[in-house]
Order: structure tokens, then C-alpha cells, then sequence
């Protein structure tokens, strides 16, 4: 992961380091075991259920047919392998932006990276598109992660070790929004793109932590467990998005009381 100078940052991050200097201690603390783990997943319990108390009264609006679009901001970490080389590239994450973007288009709901906007060397240089959603992290930091478990294994997991270096992870690439984690506004979605998840596709803890975890060869299924960060449970109809086999379809639906759900999410909000 790049490191960024202060004379790099934009206006706003300036002006905001301070704040997101706090947040960080504070979230850092939550990367402690147990403890530190036990009052991450009680915070975040309290900021869903705020959320998803105002998110009644917006789905009065929506009903009414006053649907602004949301910002859900989401960034890639992958992981590195034991060959030295990345698990995934920008070439292998766009399709899973792209069919997450139609799963969301619905709920009138965009796909933001959570990444800052990469730096250029000069004006005509094109912004890398890759960048924009994706890092990779280092050897060292990988291999404490590459392998993880999914369901009541990986919620114990979330509890240790596991869970901490994932949370430690989070903080250090995703600094700049450490502010929204801890506020609950917007907090971004981090995406770890590991090895092994003991025949699992993906996992999410749902509203309990910040990130996510997909397989390097299932990237298809982030949409899916956005969705499980965002609220929603799972579903028997084929063509819903949280059916576990929506991964094969091309097109996925959801229901109003999913987009309720979704555009209440900690994760979803207008600015």
C-alpha cells in the first residue's frame, strides 16, 4: 500500500486529519482482541440500529416516489501470495464492480471507491481505473490473513487475532475515512481478497464489522455479501441477489424491503 505525503492530501483531507487522527486511536482500540473486538461489534450494533430507525422514515419518501441516489463506498485489499504475486488485479476486480453496480442500480445506490483518487504524474496522464478500487497489501501483512473461515468459525475468528489484524488492516488503508467508520456515516467496505475460506465463496459478519472477505476466484460474489454487510439476509428466490447461488445469474432482483434495508445501511448515504 502507498504511502501519502501531506502535500498530497486535498483540501478537505487537511482539514479533516485531525479528526481522522482521533478516529483512528478510536479504531485502532477496537482492533484489540476480545475486548477491543466485543466493543466494535457493540458500536456498530448501535450506529445500524440508528440508521435503520431513520431508514423508516426515508422509505415513507421512497414510497411517495422521492428517490435520491446514494453513495455506497466500497475498496479492494489484496492479498498477496506465497509466490510474491497479487491474488487479483484491476483486470479481475472490474467485472465484480460492474455486476455489483447492476445489483444496486435498483436501489438507486452507486458504487464509490473508497480509495482516494490516485495521484498523477502530470496532467495528460490517464488515471488508472484499477486504482481506484483496489490495493495490495504487502507479503507480511497477507499472510496473517490469506486464509480465513466463514459462518460461526469466522465470527470466533472476528473475536481473536483474526479479527484484529483484519480491523488493523482496514485502519491503515483506509485512514482518510476513519472519521465515517467510527461516526457510522458512510463507513466504507472493506473487501479483502483472500485464498482459502474453508469452501466459501465470500463471507461477511453482516452490520458486526467493516469488512468483508471473497475468494480471488469468486470475486463475483461481493455483490452478495455487500449485501449481507448492508442488512440483508439470505433468500430462497433464485433470482434475488442474497440467494447463494445468484453468483450464476447475469441479472439479480431485489425486493422493496431489501432496498429499504440497503438505503438504511451505516454503509449508504447521500453524502
Amino acid at each position: 500500500m502507498e504511502n501519502r505525503k501531506f502535500a498530497d492530501l486535498s483540501k478537505s483531507e487537511k482539514f479533516l486529519l485531525p479528526l481522522n487522527l482521533i478516529s483512528a486511536g478510536i479504531d485502532l482500540a477496537f482492533s484489540i482482541p476480545l475486548v477491543g473486538r466485543l466493543g466494535k461489534w457493540v458500536w456498530n450494533s448501535f450506529l445500524t440500529l440508528l440508521h435503520f430507525l431513520f431508514g423508516l422514515i426515508e422509505l415513507l419518501f421512497w414510497m411517495a416516489g422521492f428517490r435520491p441516489t446514494k453513495k455506497l463506498r466500497i475498496g479492494f485489499l489484496v492479498c498477496t501470495g506465497e509466490d510474491g504475486e497479487a491474488l487479483a488485479h484491476p483486470e479481475d476486480i472490474s467485472p465484480a464492480i460492474k455486476y455489483a453496480e447492476r445489483a444496486f442500480e435498483g436501489a438507486r445506490i452507486g458504487l464509490v471507491p473508497a480509495f482516494p483518487p490516485p495521484k498523477r504524474l502530470s496532467e495528460s496522464e490517464e488515471e488508472d481505473e484499477g486504482r481506484k478500487w483496489m490495493r495490495v497489501l504487502s507479503a507480511e501483512d497477507s499472510i496473517q490473513i490469506i486464509n480465513a473461515n466463514c459462518d460461526l468459525q469466522a465470527v470466533l475468528q472476528d473475536l481473536g487475532l483474526h479479527g484484529s489484524r483484519f480491523q488493523y488492516n482496514t485502519v491503515r488503508a483506509l485512514f482518510h475515512s476513519t472519521l465515517r467508520r467510527v461516526s457510522g456515516y458512510g463507513a466504507p467496505i472493506a473487501i479483502f481478497v483472500i485464498k482459502d475460506l474453508n469452501g466459501f465463496g465470500g463471507c461477511s459478519l453482516a452490520w458486526l464489522s467493516d469488512y468483508i472477505t471473497v475468494l480471488a476466484r469468486s470475486l463475483k460474489t461481493t455483490a452478495h455479501e455487500i449485501g449481507h454487510a448492508c442488512n440483508l439476509l439470505h433468500r430462497k428466490d433464485p433470482e434475488n441477489l442474497m440467494n447463494p447461488s445468484s453468483v450464476h445469474q447475469d441479472s439479480v432482483t431485489l425486493t422493496i424491503w431489501q432496498i429499504a434495508m440497503l438505503r438504511a445501511s451505516r454503509h449508504v448515504t447521500l453524502i
